[in-house]
């Protein structure tokens, strides 16, 4: 694999939804899902166009960070999305493991590898130990063509069923526009 360019951004603000209509989590996230996909629609830049529908996301589903990867002819661009507080090391183990999900998805060998750990007061905790698992990678796909491209999610919870589903339904829509 190689990885064409690397790239961090800060994670940004929530844009506000219009204040007219219900307000209950399911119609807000229908609203927010139709908003996506005119976003994904105008696909011009993919790094700008994903920063924009992750401030759509972030009104109802609060995110630490955001690892895109997509391949375009034999090489692999990543692009990571980080809120406010995240720390150098976890941003790096957030990288780490969102391309290593993508090699697993797209049945490449792992690049990464972690030898056994020497441990002790001095040596400090191995940088693909995540303290928080509370992340998802969504693999990139269309119909049954081959994986291009992951996106992976980490919130400051677990995600359950509901969250899982609208995340599931904003990947295939970026799966679609790219």
């Amino acid at each position: 694999i190689v990885v064409a360019s690397s790239s961090e951004a800060r994670m940004p603000k929530a844009v506000s939804p219009p204040t007219t209509g219900p307000q209950h989590t399911g119609w807000s996230r229908l609203e927010h899902l139709y908003r996506i996909s005119k976003i994904l629609a105008g696909l011009t830049k993919v790094d700008q166009t994903v920063e924009q529908m992750l401030a759509v996301m972030t009104n109802n589903l609060p995110l630490r960070s955001a690892a895109l990867i997509h391949g375009t002819e034999g090489q692999i661009e990543t692009v990571l999305w980080s809120a406010d507080g995240v720390s150098e090391r976890k941003k790096v183990a957030a990288k780490r493991h969102a391309m290593a999900s993508y090699e697993y998805f797209a049945g490449f060998t792992p690049t990464l590898a972690v030898g056994p750990a020497v441990v002790d007061e001095t040596t400090p905790e191995p940088e693909l130990r995540m303290e928080n698992q509370d992340f998802v990678t969504i693999p990139l796909v269309v119909g049954r063509q081959a994986i291009f491209g992951a996106l992976q999610l980490e919130g400051p919870t677990a995600f359950n069923e509901s969250d899982l589903i609208f995340l599931n339904a904003i990947a295939n829509q970026l799966a679609v526009a790219l």
